[in-house]
């Protein structure tokens, strides 16, 4: 685990949380897109994938997509009825969350995106 020092808290990780509004629906319905976008995130990021992703699609056309990380974990969750995509990202390597972004956009073009990032760690 990388851990570092910002000031004197303890950093063990970095969090990055975005909420993507508003997309076509038929983006939202495609597993193949977010399984590509679980592919290229860490690859872009230059993370190390552990396990290929999973990606299910729900009956209610929802999409659930996660990437094991050494570092930890990426995941994408569709919201097709609200027209959202939820993405997660957690390392404990530093990423460039601008990015991280930019895949984003890159996939899911036109669209708005609202975003945390989040160190965590302890004081």
């Amino acid at each position: 685990m990388e851990w570092f020092r910002q000031g004197r808290d303890l950093i063990l990780g970095t969090h990055w949380i975005a909420e993507v509004v508003p997309i076509q629906s038929g983006f939202l319905m495609d597993a193949a897109r977010v399984r590509r976008f679980l592919e290229v995130l860490p690859e872009t990021l230059g993370l190390t994938v552990v396990s290929e992703a999973t990606v299910q699609q729900a009956e209610d056309g929802s999409i659930r997509g996660v990437v094991l990380l050494a570092e930890s974990h990426a995941s994408a969750h569709t919201d097709p009825d609200g027209g959202m995509l939820f993405v997660d990202l957690f390392s404990c390597k530093p990423f460039d969350a601008v990015r991280a972004r930019a895949v984003v956009d890159d996939l899911w073009p036109n669209s708005r995106v609202s975003e945390q990032l989040l160190e965590r760690g302890r004081p």
